[in-house]
């Protein structure tokens, strides 16, 4: 069932007990939404419990002075709640583990609140999709000042301006707005240090993501026509450098640099031996079906989908369509 941000400003009122949750190796947008969400409906009186699979990522950690953030295992238990997802919109992808907790909860009714298209819906869940939305950070903001009438205070905005940065890649992409940037003028007026939170998320890296980032390049190929650029990274990497998942968001963004590429694509490892792929496009050429197909998503231009075909068949089944995308042949 869709809903609008009324209604979800309805079930928040009528609710004691609020989890909030987000996917696996969650990003600027997911943390930054749950954070600015937290703070407000803790100003409501709300029971409010953030519960994620993953780490926080070291970039978006200075969040964690604005919001506690708990594993499953750790997390307090509750028989009845609101949940609220963000960023996402299929219960496969927020981690086995928060999955069950949110299983464990007898009596709940189950929010998406997101930008990401979505196919099929979950039954029993309610979802509020915004595709014109620069980030799910800026849904948030919506429902925050148009529905539930709260003031911004800093914190929350710091959340809200890096959730937006983050999936705007500080503005750049397409699906920026002027309504992004005049959330973002609000929250630089309300006193927030812009300088500081771009340096945070875009500035601070550990030994082991450049590490593994010089990996990469070192491996990147392109296909026949040198429009599609792509590289794998195996697990084994990862572990080397002792980083996460979470720490290569972005690093398929680098192959889009290369003159003359107009498509990128990131075959990422996964310690159970699947395969996470990351798709961009430079704005020509739309791949968000194609990620679809693989039962992934995202937005028109940089998709996600994980498989568990063997890494020869995977990248030559994707490279290949990508090369018929960009070719015309």
């Amino acid at each position: 069932m869709m809903m609008s941000l009324n209604c979800i400003k309805e079930k928040i009122v009528s609710s004691k007990n609020i989890i909030i949750s987000t996917h696996s190796a969650p990003d600027g947008d997911a943390i930054g939404s749950e954070t600015a969400l937290a703070i407000i409906l803790k100003k409501m009186n709300k029971n409010v419990v953030i519960v994620n699979q993953d780490p926080t990522p070291l970039p978006l950690s200075f969040l964690e002075d604005h919001a506690k953030f708990n594993y499953p295992s750790t997390a307090p238990k509750t028989e009845e709640a609101l949940v609220i997802i963000v960023d996402v919109n299929d219960l496969s992808k927020i981690g086995e583990q928060t999955k069950e907790y949110i299983d464990g909860i007898k009596n709940k009714d189950i929010i998406f609140i997101s930008h990401h298209r979505t196919k099929s819906v979950e039954n029993g869940c309610s979802y509020l999709i915004n595709e014109t939305a620069s980030s799910t950070g800026e849904i948030i903001y919506s429902l925050i000042k148009e529905e539930l009438n709260m003031d911004i205070d800093i914190k929350t905005a710091e959340a809200i301006y890096t959730a937006i940065i983050s999936d705007t890649k500080s503005f750049r992409y397409s699906r920026t707005t002027s309504y992004s940037h005049r959330i973002a003028a609000e929250l630089i007026e309300l006193g927030i240090d812009a300088e500081k939170i771009q340096s945070e998320v875009f500035g601070s890296n550990s030994l082991g993501q450049l590490k593994t980032l010089g990996c990469m390049l070192r491996d990147i190929e392109l296909t026949k026509s040198g429009k599609v650029a792509y590289v794998y990274i195996p697990y084994s990497t990862l572990n080397d450098n002792e980083v996460c998942a979470a720490h290569t968001k972005g690093f398929v963004n680098h192959l889009l640099t290369i003159k003359g590429v107009n498509i990128a694509v990131l075959f990422r490892e996964s310690p159970d031996k699947s395969i996470k792929v990351s798709i961009r496009s430079k704005g020509i050429h739309p791949i968000e079906e194609l990620a679809m197909d693989f039962g992934g998503g995202g937005h028109k231009f940089a998709a996600t989908f994980s498989s568990t075909l063997p890494k020869e068949e995977l990248v030559k089944k994707i490279t290949s369509e990508l090369e018929k995308l960009v070719t015309g042949k």
